[in-house]
């Protein structure tokens, strides 16, 4: 078997004579030493991610405070998830037909390339564009490592390897935190993804120098590269990506910018849906779909699939408004979320590890999951019971459970959906699981920011008439300069905590910052309540049977 294992030089010639079913992977025929390079550049890579995902979510509080942009700052995080959504389920089939080295180590590049014009920004658009190209490359990075992972392994050690790489995310999830605190501290908010760039260039050196793994789809390896790229569905994207862009304009944008049941509202809610609708009929029909809509007639694969969109629109929703909560409620510094964040981070890495072991070991997975997903439903009850008055250490141990328990749950999760279909297929159920990944996360973080404007300002317009009444027990403050307050207040997130506003004003502000994450932490609750139901409808698969 090991002359099946050939270079990415010729990576569509591989296994063109070879049974897909009696293929042996990598892990069992390949030198150890070898083995273990390629796998550890590709969790340096998992790695990578989560440093950036951290980063991003403690400095939220902060750019917004800078920039004074606190109605649109959700952009930030759904400019990159946009991008990604549109891309990621590209990536399997490009890897198919160029070899997953040079995807890859594209991906890299242009990840990198948005982090510096991230870091050289000095407005939210800039910044904006950066995250969004940023995410391109990003959506690559999470989408092959998966796919390489299970080229190199079996499906009973996908668990374990998986876990392995939930590991690194997880120590990328505790550094990026800490990390992106002392950068905001020592050099400004804008160095925490200068300093991505030199792990970028470390990441392409040693995915072009190891990475040398088989590809099993030897189809159309004659044809022009003008034929594979046509064969790619680019309307399924165009369709896709558009119809996230209008849900994000219509939770993303506030109502003084865009006024419900305005003309411009109104086109965007028609575009949304009738877009989601012509997705779904394109990609029924779509020989080379974007998300291949016929593998979801597998139920083992729709459930998965929705499994995926209720989990990381919990994982980012959390990830986002937590953080948020913190800076904007209790007044932490993005160095002191980060500090927040490491027994969570800490617990995700166990019991990732602990789940990986459990597959290996047992070949058995539904019932523990079972299990993780009710702790995850009484996790996001205890996140909800948060208060302005936790300390560091009740704000860390209210964060700790859910988060563990929906990180366990990705481990199985994974297993699941990959060990449904053949091994012909994996390339494509990836991308369906990365491409839910991606609808789930946007819907996620734009859903919650929808909540969050709509309360914030809700529970502000009725605090500021309030103390309209209570001007009196305001020195020097009028009618005129309330109101100013609370368009400051919509704008910056930390005015509340500034010398100069008063404190009967910066009371008004936090409450409502704190009614309307409270919201949010209760549409958390209702997404791993859709989680469990999921997993409640999932049935186990053999592991021991190669697909």
């Amino acid at each position: 078997m090991s002359e099946i294992i050939t270079g990415e030089e010729s990576p569509l010639l591989a296994h063109e004579n070879v049974d897909v079913d009696k293929y042996l992977p990598p892990s069992q025929t390949m030198n150890r030493s070898k083995f273990w390079v390629i796998m550890i550049s590709l969790y340096l890579l998992s790695f990578l991610s989560a440093v950036d995902a951290t980063m991003v979510v403690t400095l939220m509080g902060t750019i917004a405070s800078e920039l004074n942009s606190q109605e649109h700052i959700s952009w930030i995080g759904t400019s990159y998830l946009l991008s990604s959504a549109a891309f990621q389920p590209i990536f399997g089939k490009l890897s198919d037909v160029f070899g997953r080295r040079l995807i890859l180590v594209g991906c890299i590049v242009c990840f990198s390339f948005g982090c510096l014009i991230c870091g050289l920004s000095k407005s939210l658009n800039i910044l904006v564009l950066g995250r969004f190209i940023s995410g391109i490359g990003g959506g690559g990075l999470s989408t092959l490592t998966s796919i390489c992972i299970s080229d190199m392994v079996s499906a009973r050690e996908r668990g374990i390897y998986g876990s392995y790489s939930g590991l690194a995310w997880d120590l990328g999830t505790i550094s990026g935190g800490i990390l992106s605190g002392f950068c905001d501290k020592i050099w400004g908010w804008q160095s925490a993804f200068l300093i991505q760039i030199p792990v970028c260039f470390l990441a392409a050196c040693s995915i072009s120098l190891w990475l040398d793994i088989p590809i099993r789809n030897s189809k159309d390896r004659d044809a022009t590269i003008l034929s594979k790229l046509s064969g790619i569905d680019w309307v399924g994207c165009g369709l896709l990506v558009t119809s996230l862009l209008s849900l994000m304009i219509l939770t993303g944008t506030s109502q003084k910018d865009l006024p419900s049941w305005s003309f411009w509202w109104f086109i965007c809610v028609t575009y949304m849906i009738f877009g989601f609708i012509a997705f779904y009929m394109w990609e029924d029909k779509c020989e080379e779909a974007v998300i291949p809509l016929h593998l979801l007639h597998n139920k083992a694969v729709l459930i998965s699939a929705f499994t995926n969109l209720f989990t990381f629109m919990n994982i980012l929703s959390d990830s986002f408004y937590v953080p948020y909560y913190w800076s904007t409620v209790e007044n932490f510094t993005p160095l002191e979320s980060g500090y927040l964040m490491i027994p969570s981070a800490i617990g995700c890495t166990v019991f990732s590890i602990i789940s990986g072991h459990i597959v290996h070991k047992t070949g058995k997975y539904r019932f523990v999951w079972m299990i993780t997903a009710l702790f995850g439903v009484i996790g996001g009850f205890i996140t909800f019971s948060l208060k302005k008055d936790d300390g560091y250490i009740a704000n860390m141990l209210k964060t700790f459970l859910m988060r563990t328990a929906i990180a366990s749950s990705i481990t199985y999760m994974i297993v699941t959906m990959i060990t449904s279909t053949s091994s012909s297929e994996m390339a494509m159920v990836t991308s369906i699981m990365y491409g839910f990944r991606s609808i789930g996360s946007t819907l996620g973080v734009s859903l919650s920011n929808g909540l969050m404007q709509l309360y914030l300002v809700k529970n502000l317009n009725v605090k500021f008439e309030e103390l309209k009444t209570q001007i009196d027990k305001i020195p020097n403050w009028t009618i005129e300069k309330l109101m100013q307050a609370k368009e400051k207040a919509l704008d910056d997130p930390k005015y509340a905590f500034k010398s100069t506003t008063p404190s009967i004003v910066s009371d008004a502000i936090v409450f409502s910052y704190d009614y309307a994450c409270h919201i949010v932490f209760a549409f958390i609750i209702l997404t791993v309540f859709g989680n469990m139901i999921c997993i409640y409808l999932t049935k186990e698969n053999d592991l021991d049977t190669e697909r």
